[in-house]
């Protein structure tokens, strides 16, 4: 029903009907907050978001040539802001993840009493993450205790992967200190 009635004030709105006009953007209003509130979370963002797709279709509409359904466009329009708002927040979270990561590296190796296994473990670490970063980034998170979801929303991927990169760094460091070489 209320995409029949935005389709319709579009036409009307297109042709110059400014009554129509204000109805199509309060219709397409509710609906893009209704959208957003469910795919984002009834906070700021979700409202942010919404505004910047209304934003968007109140720049193009006028221009646009339609041949099916304007208010499926729109939504499209929402949908792609609202993927942007995702993937903006998960690189911005890996990014931070990787900055404090690289802050607390040098500490994720446990203290051992053996002077030469101190500096065996921190060689065979090192070697660790010329192979693979995101193993020694692993490694260090479980260190400091986080749990496997943590780790996982933290990185941006899933418990299988996480599990097999956690099998291949344990070995890949069980073999470098038992002195086998590591291949890469």
């Amino acid at each position: 029903m209320t995409t029949s009635k935005i389709n319709d004030c579009f036409a009307k709105a297109v042709s110059g009907d400014l009554a129509a006009e204000k109805a199509l953007f309060e219709l397409l209003g509710e609906r893009f907050r209704f959208i957003t509130h469910h795919k984002i979370g009834w906070n700021q963002d979700a409202d942010d978001v919404a505004q910047e797709a209304l934003l968007v279709v109140s720049k193009n509409y006028r221009n646009l040539d339609v041949r099916h359904s304007f208010a499926a466009w729109a939504v499209k329009v929402l949908s792609n802001r609202i993927l942007e708002f995702h993937d903006s927040n998960r690189r911005r979270m890996q990014r931070e993840v990787a900055e404090e990561e690289n802050e607390n590296l040098s500490g994720a190796v446990v203290e051992p009493k053996d002077s030469h296994l101190k500096l065996d473990l921190i060689r065979c670490f090192r070697k660790l993450l010329s192979i693979n970063r995101q193993y020694g980034r692993i490694l260090n998170l479980r260190a400091q205790g986080n749990s496997t979801e943590e780790i996982c929303g933290k990185l941006g991927i899933s418990r299988n992967n996480l599990y097999i990169s956690l099998h291949r760094a344990r070995t890949i460091l069980a073999e470098c200190l038992q002195g086998r070489s590591i291949n890469k």
